[in-house]
């Protein structure tokens, strides 16, 4: 073995050309696999963070018509944690956003959950200082206890180990510290959650559960089974519940309640599965392309190595030694290419890590650890044996008396003629395929960049406020505090409007709110909603929002006079099909009370949850009639980028003890949805093109290896009277051969892969559901948000989605006909 060893590397020493190519395309081809392996383990393979987490279960709520969240009503947790607690432990929780302030330094918008005592239990969580919340602390008016994260602890309060009983104020409420979780703790949730986040600290919830409304879903849910109950068995008893929940409550008996309990490894990855699969196809491919190539190019070494093949045979070399010693050079050059590889893969994972991918999720947890290590020895050993393994059969079966006599000239023969050609038009079938799909990626990404998202955010500063209501418990006050921040902010220079809204554009669903507009409606009205909005009228000036009929809010739309609302384009469409939206009435609901308001404008939709579709209908009402305090500021100005620090000068002027969350230009919020489809176009392009020039290079070798071969024979038919164009097709027609013969081969799958490609979505909310929940305006909502107490009444909600869909719309007929003229060309 060693001997075949140095034999190897004497091989390379003598043809380093050849070996650093082939180590080169080793590398790329394994870094590319071993990177996407490394994303496919983290995110679909690895187990979640918590013990046993397989028994972990998180509960959607259906009602009827396709509608379904994964959000529970207090009254309804408490039911099932009563009824089914004998088949799993049940825990709930949700989030805020709070002002956490104090000596330790400035004020900071933080994420508050509220849990109840059974959530770190139930998750597993023991935690690294302190103690967990008792059941007497999860009660009304119960002690104000809170639980640090180990983020919050280390960044703010420099991992300090006196931190217990010490008091932190939250929204200028004095809270007693009681623990510090642990450093890896966090929650892993589906891509449609809306209630719960990631919070900075925790509260034991103290809410009154059984007093919450039955359609007021404010509550994350989850559940461990016990030990010895399955899935089905646990499923089995949810639907039972689900049947006697109906009967007993009409509010469910008319929405048609179904209850799910979903494994959450399996809720986690459902959205991400199918791209990253394909993904991960894609560059096998591309390392079947790479192990093509190669054993070409080896094969036809071993045609010019024969006399020497044959002499070492003549010599008494047997066969199995030859084909040991081929087997040999080609595990050298796959063991270089996996150690190159490597290199390469963790600054792939490197750099992934670094683009904002909020689609993806457990992105923070790819690493190239000991099974990807394992993972990519397996492949530089199983590559080269599928590129060397013809190579070496060839280089034993050639009679070495055909070769000394004069085979030398041939091309090794009609089959090593006939696998390099094969070879060749199965590397050109598969580049097909992933160069079709490159185009449809680049296609799609290309009109997203065109679209337009409903408004102008070029030169907006934007960032967002949680007035907390210890100061701003009234809305006088909130009032008061926009009017003095507005001023401020427009005597900065440059600027031009400024505008307060609940929630900016393109980050989510806000609440959604029930509407009516005649009797058969206002009998529906728990299944009819719109997203709803609280926005000032230089809302829609700073953002360029454009007004299609009536007029946009203004001073006079105040506490003091009639109700009025702007709605969308969509939603006047669907409410007032053929008429005029402008002076009709809608019935919204408010504080219990349903109150008939006024529409005064129809405005062009704004997208608020991704660039590609209107997901759902709005409604916007004054801020100066409804305020609120959850705000988002929005400040036009002449650069925006010379306002980031003075806007936040003026609002610590305004109140010095508010934090300042998410201040940045609009357009980073834009570029931020273009994010996830930016990634898989780009992944897509490169796996494209590498396979394309992979196949590329491959005929070329072909070739460039049979005019070399064929010297001789081209010769004598110039010498004969061959003129030189006939000699330059008969070789190009060779190539052309066996290109128009990959390229048909190639396009049934790429049409079978493009077809698939075009219906699939990248999302973090399921795109088709909310496409047909958005085509139905009777009862199927597509987004939805935590409800916010200043905010109307919460019902039935759905997911919310902040991600990008690959919208790829349109037969690719045409697109493969222009790749495949271009292939032909190119080639």
């Amino acid at each position: 073995m060693s001997g075949d060893l140095k034999a190897a590397l004497r091989e390379m020493r003598s043809n380093p050309g050849f070996a650093l190519v082939a180590v080169l395309t080793i590398a790329v081809a394994i870094a590319a696999n071993s990177a996407t392996f490394g994303v496919v383990r983290a995110v679909l393979l690895k187990p979640l963070p918590y013990p046993e987490p397989e028994r972990l279960a998180i509960i959607w709520s259906d009602f009827g018509q396709g509608q379904s969240l994964p959000a529970v009503s207090g009254s309804d947790f408490l039911d099932y944690r009563a009824r089914a607690g004998e088949l799993a432990e049940f825990a709930a929780a949700s989030s805020s956003r709070a002002n956490l302030h104090g000596s330790e330094g400035d004020p900071e918008l933080v994420e508050v959950g509220t849990a109840t005592a059974e959530l770190f239990p139930v998750l597993g969580v023991t935690p690294v200082l302190g103690r967990l919340f008792t059941a007497e602390e999860t009660v009304p008016n119960g002690p104000k206890v809170v639980a640090l994260s180990h983020r919050l602890w280390s960044r703010r309060f420099a991992s300090d180990p006196l931190m217990l009983g010490r008091t932190v104020l939250v929204n200028g409420e004095p809270r007693t510290v009681i623990a510090v979780l642990p450093e890896g703790f966090r929650l892993v949730l589906p891509a449609e959650h809306f209630i719960l986040d990631q919070p900075d600290l925790w509260a034991p919830e103290q809410a009154d559960l059984a007093s919450i409304p039955r359609n007021y879903t404010l509550q994350t849910v989850f559940a461990r089974r016990r030990q010895g109950v399955s899935q089905a068995q646990l499923q089995q008893r949810m639907d039972a519940l689900a049947a006697e929940l109906r009967a007993e409550n009409a509010v469910h008996r008319e929405a048609g309640l179904r209850i799910r309990a979903v494994p959450l490894h399996d809720d986690v990855v459902k959205r991400v599965k199918p791209a990253l699969v394909a993904l991960f196809a894609a560059v096998a491919l591309v390392l079947l392309v790479a192990c093509a190539n190669l054993a070409n190019l080896l094969l036809a070494r071993a045609t010019v190595r024969e006399r020497d093949l044959a002499v070492r045979s003549a010599l008494g070399a047997t066969p199995a030694s030859l084909v040991r010693q081929a087997l040999t050079e080609s595990l050298l050059l796959g063991l270089l290419g996996g150690a190159a590889g490597i290199a390469l893969a963790r600054t792939c994972v490197a750099v992934l890590q670094t683009i904002h991918l909020e689609g993806i999720p457990r992105l923070d947890e790819v690493a190239i650890d000991g099974p990807v290590l394992a993972f990519t020895a397996l492949l530089a050993v199983a590559a080269p044996l599928l590129f060397g393994v013809l190579p070496a059969l060839h280089a034993s079966r050639r009679a070495p008396s055909v070769v000394l006599r004069g085979g030398l000239r041939d091309t090794g023969g009609p089959s090593a003629h006939r696998t390099r050609h094969a070879l060749v038009v199965a590397e050109i079938a598969v580049s097909v395929m992933l160069v079709v799909c490159a185009g449809m990626l680049l296609r799609a990404f290309a009109a997203l960049l065109r679209t337009n998202p409903g408004f102008d955010a070029g030169n907006v500063v934007s960032f967002e406020l949680q007035l907390p209501r210890q100061r701003y418990g009234d809305g006088e006050a909130v009032l008061r505090f926009q009017d003095e921040l507005r001023r401020g902010l427009l005597g900065l220079p440059g600027v031009t409007d400024v505008g307060f809204v609940r929630q900016l554009p393109l980050t989510g669903s806000g609440p959604m709110q029930p509407y009516a507009w005649d009797e058969e409606s206002a009998r529906r009205w728990e299944s009819i909603s719109a997203d709803w909005r609280s926005a000032s009228p230089g809302y829609f000036r700073a953002l360029g929002i454009r007004l299609l009929a009536g007029r946009m809010f203004d001073d006079g739309d105040d506490a003091h006079h009639a109700r009025v609302v702007i709605v969308d384009s969509l939603l006047a469409a669907r409410v007032f099909p053929g008429g005029q939206a402008v002076g009709k009435r809608i019935l919204l609901e408010q504080n219990g009370k349903k109150v008939w308001r006024e529409i005064v404008g129809v405005i062009a939709p704004p997208r608020l949850h991704d660039l590609t579709r209107d997901v759902r209908e709005q409604i916007y009402e004054p801020q100066s009639q409804v305020p609120v305090n959850r705000l988002a500021v929005v400040v036009r100005g002449a650069d925006g980028r010379t306002l980031l620090r003075p806007a936040e000068q003026v609002l610590h002027g305004v109140d010095g003890q508010l934090a300042v969350r998410q201040l940045r230009l609009l357009s980073e919020i834009v570029d931020e949805a273009r994010g996830p489809a930016r990634f898989v176009t780009a992944l897509g392009t490169i796996f494209g093109s590498l396979a394309l020039l992979l196949a590329a290079l491959g005929l070329f070798g072909v070739l460039s290896f049979s005019v070399r071969q064929r010297t001789r024979e081209i010769g004598v038919r110039m010498a004969l009277g061959a003129p030189a164009p006939a000699v330059l097709r008969m070789v190009l027609g060779s190539g052309l051969r066996l290109t128009l013969l990959g390229l048909l081969l190639g396009l049934g799958g790429a049409f079978l892969c493009s077809r698939a490609l075009a219906a699939w979505r990248w999302s973090r909310a399921g795109y088709r559901r909310a496409a047909r929940r958005a085509s139905n305006r009777w009862s199927r909502s597509a987004t939805a948000e935590l409800y916010g107490q200043d905010a109307p009444a919460p019902t039935f909600r759905s997911m919310s989605t902040s991600a990008v869909q690959l919208l790829l719309g349109g037969a690719p007929v045409p697109l493969i006909a222009s790749v495949t003229v271009r292939l032909v060309l190119l080639t």
